[in-house]
């Protein structure tokens, strides 16, 4: 999902997540992550730097990948 800062991305993909049942990666929580692992002082980098935005992103998609991989599924079973 893309669109401007602070257009309530996160919070629909939240919403839409808990009534699918389906896990929600949110980028701005990894970066809170990585920011603890880099020191704080680094943080307004990483919420800046289009860089990092795209490290996230692909961080993303690698737990996703190794979750499929591993013959888990997103989807809830019925």
């Amino acid at each position: 999902m893309t669109g401007y800062p602070a257009a309530g991305k996160s919070t629909f993909a939240g919403k839409l997540a808990k009534q699918l049942h389906i896990p929600c990666f949110k980028k701005d929580l990894i970066k809170e992550v990585m920011s603890d692992g880099f020191g704080i002082e680094n943080k307004e980098l990483l919420f800046r730097d289009k860089k990092c935005s795209v490290a996230t992103f692909l961080l993303m998609l690698h737990i996703a990948e190794q979750i499929f991989a591993n013959g888990k599924s997103l989807y809830p079973r019925e």
